[in-house]
């Protein structure tokens, strides 16, 4: 995602993972490896959760159940949807994430 970034500042990407820590400890490497790339931030929009580039792209990290509505993208990553082999088992939990899209 950070070389993505690299070559097209102006997209925006989504990263969602089971949960919100996860999602943004993900960003912050990732923000890390595209500032070393050459990717120029914003200096007003740098927090971990959601940062923009000077060109008008960038990066929002959220949990699976934390919402993207109304968030624009040219690329949406999801990354352990499920916390455990149980939870990915579970008909339950499987259908509470399914939903979460809707």
């Amino acid at each position: 995602m950070a070389r993505h970034l690299a070559r097209h500042p102006e997209h925006q990407l989504i990263y969602a993972s089971y949960e919100n820590d996860l999602a943004e400890a993900k960003s912050r490497d990732i923000r890390d490896y595209a500032l070393r790339s050459g990717v120029e931030l914003r200096p007003d929009a740098q927090r971990v959760g959601k940062w923009l580039t000077r060109q008008g792209g960038g990066f929002l990290a959220r949990g699976i159940l934390g919402g993207i509505t109304g968030e624009p993208s040219q690329g949406v990553v999801i990354d352990d949807a499920h916390k455990n082999r149980e939870d990915a088992e579970s008909a339950l939990m499987r259908e509470r994430r399914f939903r979460s899209y809707d």
